[in-house]
């Protein structure tokens, strides 16, 4: 059996398994964003995309979950905790 074919049949096999580890667009772009830089914290991602803190934060614990991000918490200057993430891949 081809490589591609033994990839089909694990996608046809276990779909949701393979699904939780895909990423949307925008999720593989701040990714590649993150490999790039090396290590980014939350307001780097935020400012790169244009997007909401909130946002921001729902798209790092993604890709947090799915496995392709650590994240080392900090103590920031206002005293509260922020996350420092890095690509494990």
């Amino acid at each position: 059996m081809a490589h591609h074919d033994k990839i089909r049949t694990v996608i046809a096999d276990d779909y949701d398994l393979v699904n939780e580890f895909m990423l949307t667009e925008l999720e593989y772009s701040i990714f590649h964003f993150i490999r790039r830089q090396g290590t980014v914290f939350a307001n780097q991602v935020t400012r790169r995309y244009e997007c909401s803190a909130q946002q921001t934060s729902v798209y790092l614990k993604q890709l947090f979950d799915k496995g392709y991000l650590n994240r080392k918490e900090q103590v920031a200057a206002s005293g509260g905790i922020e996350y420092e993430y890095k690509a494990r891949i």
